[in-house]
Formats: C-alpha cells, structure tokens, sequence
C-alpha cells in the first residue's frame, strides 16, 4: 500500500484542471515567509508541470531564495515545466 502511494505523491498533476487552476495561487505563496512553504510551493508546481507555466516568473525569482532547499527546488520545478 505504501508503494502505491508513493507514487501518487509523484505522479504528475498537470492532467488535474483543478492543479493548473491553483497555479496563481500557489505562485503567490512562493513569497510566504516560511522557507517549507516555500520549498514545498516549488515541489508542487513542478508536479504540476508544463501547466504551471504561469508560475515561471515567481520561480525564477525563488531561484534567488536565501535558502538553498528552495532554490534547488524551484531549479527542479523550472526543468519538469520546461522552461
């Protein structure tokens, strides 16, 4: 069971209407004050993928974040959307 839902976690999101619809939503909270908030912003949005488009700007500010998780992240989300 944990197996299947590992990779649920993983899979991407940028087939849900509902994720792609989040995108401005969660490319304001790439400014929350909370380096996990942040960090996390960018995991999902990588998720989302080729849909999270819109979010490029914001990422590529958080690429400049003071810690290194979330730049690292935001890198990440940045190759699986494809910019």
């Amino acid at each position: 069971m944990q197996r299947r839902v590992a990779g649920a976690q993983k899979a991407p999101l940028s087939q849900s209407a509902s994720a792609v619809q989040a995108v401005p939503t969660l490319s304001e909270a790439l400014g929350d004050k909370d380096k996990t908030v942040r960090a996390e912003t960018c995991r999902v949005l990588g998720r989302i993928g080729p849909g999270a488009r819109e979010a490029v700007p914001a990422l590529q500010t958080a690429l400049r974040d003071k810690d290194d998780i979330v730049r690292v992240q935001a890198e990440e989300a940045l190759r699986r959307i494809g910019s």
